[in-house]
């Protein structure tokens, strides 16, 4: 299976949010203002699970970081962001 573009800056964004996720201070969500990538099937249940297209997110650095680039907008829609994209995320 071969990746695509926008596949690949989506990894190599997330690669990059995990190696900068060392420092204590929080990334500044609420400046950025990114394309809007859609619903790629994230979820939080109620209990705190994160999942993804039905799967439970089992690596800790991963909810971890998914957990600090969270944002709530003024649609009441939740959206992980980055400086290049923002996703849906239903939040139970």
């Amino acid at each position: 299976m071969s990746t695509t573009s926008a596949e690949s800056n989506r990894i190599q964004g997330l690669e990059s949010l995990l190696r900068s996720q060392d420092v204590d201070i929080p990334p500044p969500v609420e400046t950025w203002n990114p394309a809007y990538g859609g619903d790629i099937g994230m979820a939080i249940e109620r209990d705190g699970t994160w999942l993804y297209q039905g799967s439970k997110i089992g690596r800790r650095p991963l909810v971890r970081l998914f957990s600090r680039v969270l944002r709530r907008d003024d649609d009441g829609r939740h959206y992980l962001v980055t400086p290049v994209e923002k996703v849906d995320v239903k939040v139970a």
